[in-house]
């Protein structure tokens, strides 16, 4: 379970690294853009994808390190992804109708689906070591 564990983690870690693409990405809107309300849009995307991608890379850290808080970090990761894979294609149903909508299901229907396997794998209850002692509980 414990190498299921750290491969599962992984996941965290693809989702770091989006997010942080998406802060960049965001950063160099601001810099393009010279309406106001474009900077203040980049800015605070800049600022959710930044705190997004920290909540990602501490759950992969805790993971691979298996800190006890570990299993907390991954199941607030877990939720989070969930919640980002759902936004996305509602937010093409918004702007483009129900055949986007689908397609985009379609395209997140296998990230949903390892999200699914990874919140199920870490509500499980596991022995991490302390963070403090390096010790199993």
């Amino acid at each position: 379970m414990r190498i299921l564990r750290i491969l599962l983690g992984n996941y965290f870690l693809l989702f770091s690294l989006v997010n942080l693409i998406g802060t960049y990405t965001c950063i160099q809107g601001f810099n393009r853009n010279q309406d106001r309300f474009w900077h203040l849009l980049s800015i605070l995307l800049a600022v959710f994808f930044s705190g997004f991608g920290a909540i990602f890379a501490l759950a992969w850290w805790s993971n691979w390190r298996e800190w006890v808080s570990a299993r907390r970090w991954a199941v607030a990761a877990s939720l989070l992804s969930l919640l980002m894979l759902q936004v996305i294609p509602l937010s093409f149903f918004y702007v483009k109708r129900w055949s986007v909508f689908c397609e985009q299901e379609r395209a997140l229907g296998i990230p949903t689906a390892i999200g699914v396997v990874v919140l199920f794998i870490f509500s499980l209850p596991n022995n991490h070591r302390s963070a403090t002692t390096g010790r199993n509980p």
